[in-house]
């Protein structure tokens, strides 16, 4: 979820923007660790991992509501709430991770183990079952996820802002929570293969588990905290969801087709999950996808069986098919920067994290 273009953020955040964010977080992080202080050794481990992962992100989403903040604000206005909430939509976006990861058995991220792979690895060493190691891993990566919600959810209702504010950036934390649940949870059901995801599904999934967290919440964010108008709030929303479906469609390609030494991970982990995406449900449309519908989701799925998943959905034309999606979406996107009657810097910024949505390697 969290890189674009050789990674999208070349986000141009001013330096004393960039030096104060990390700041912050390293403050909310230690806040984190003060208060596990008083608690046992295990958990005080869990918190200072988490905190490194906070403090090591790329940042994507709060650089972009920092950058959309500064260009719309044209000063400082609500400088500390607007650090706040960028802070708030990273511990989110962590929390989701670890959350995901749960979900979907993982226990390592970009090569590194994970929330969950670290607990049941720390557990493993003192000499614990295999079984009870990992369901020590699962629960940790559970409990890290609610800890940075809940710290999330805490940065938004008490940053410094009046009341109406206030009452709609806790709104905006909501939704997306709530969307990214939702889409979540669509993406379980469909994985289960008791129904099929067509394309406008998918693309809904898409807009619930991506877009609205990691786009539109950024940029409406900053919309109402530099206080413009509805119209430039419901353009800038428009645009966060066209970013985020581009930026997923992109994910679901590389996740198939990608470099693994770009991406940081296996090119099979999304067809042995049996990932419902756009590319698998054009493909799933084809004569050729009998022939291989059997190894989708297999969880012993081998190097040659997902080849032959790879060239089937290839020849089907869902490769095809998805590349000509992003294009249109990214015209979309286009139509509506332009529409929005938004100053040239702030065009060109849009812009340019449009074209590493949907250029991006890794």
């Amino acid at each position: 979820m969290t890189q674009i273009a050789q990674r999208v953020p070349t986000l141009s955040a001013r330096a004393t923007d960039e030096s104060e964010l990390d700041g912050r977080l390293r403050e909310v992080t230690d806040e984190l660790r003060t208060r596990a202080a008083r608690h046992h050794h295990a958990f005080r481990d869990l918190v200072d991992h988490l905190a490194g992962l906070v403090l090591g992100g790329k940042r994507l989403r709060s650089r972009l509501l920092l950058a959309v903040w500064r260009s719309l604000s044209r000063g400082d206005r609500q400088a500390d709430a607007a650090l706040d909430v960028a802070c708030a939509l990273e511990l989110l976006h962590n929390a989701l991770l670890a959350h995901d990861d749960v979900i979907d058995n993982d226990t390592v991220r970009r090569g590194e183990p994970n929330v969950s792979g670290r607990a049941a690895a720390r557990a493993a060493r003192l000499g614990t079952a295999r079984g009870a190691a990992d369901a020590f891993g699962a629960a940790s990566g559970i409990i890290a996820g609610d800890l940075l919600l809940a710290t999330a959810q805490r940065l938004v209702a008490t940053c410094d802002v009046d009341t109406t504010t206030r009452r709609r950036l806790v709104e905006l934390l909501d939704e997306a929570i709530v969307d990214a649940a939702a889409g979540e949870h669509a993406d379980a059901w469909f994985g289960l293969g008791s129904e099929e995801s067509d394309a406008g599904r998918v693309l809904r999934t898409t807009e619930l588990k991506t877009a609205r967290y990691s786009f539109q919440a950024p940029l409406v964010a900053a919309a109402v905290l530099a206080g413009t108008d509805h119209h430039t709030a419901a353009a800038l929303d428009r645009i966060g969801r066209g970013l985020g479906v581009v930026y997923q469609l992109r994910d679901d390609v590389l996740g198939v087709y990608g470099d693994p030494e770009l991406t940081g991970k296996s090119v099979h982990g999304d067809l042995r999950e049996g990932k419902q995406t756009l590319l698998v449900s054009v493909a799933r449309t084809s004569p050729g996808w009998t022939q291989v519908a059997h190894l989708f989701g297999s969880p012993t799925l081998t190097d040659a069986g997902a080849e032959e998943l790879r060239a089937v959905i290839r020849d089907s034309g869902a490769l095809a098919e998805v590349e000509r999606t992003v294009r249109a979406e990214c015209d979309a996107v286009r139509r509506h920067i332009e529409e929005a009657g938004l100053d040239a810097d702030l065009e060109r910024l849009l812009l340019d994290v449009l074209a590493r949505c949907a250029e991006r390697a890794a």
